[in-house]
């Protein structure tokens, strides 16, 4: 699986260099509130 994923990385690096944005954003916050983090999700115990 780590194979894999280091051979994703380097098509990326040869086929999309320097094609990288920023995001906006907005979109960024639409991200954070769409996606709370996990200890959200979870009740706390004790």
């Amino acid at each position: 699986m780590i194979g894999l994923v280091n051979v994703a990385f380097a098509f990326q690096r040869r086929y999309f260099k320097g094609e990288l944005s920023a995001v906006p954003a907005e979109m960024a916050a639409a991200a954070a509130e769409a996606c709370p983090p996990a200890e959200r999700l979870m009740p706390k115990k004790g």
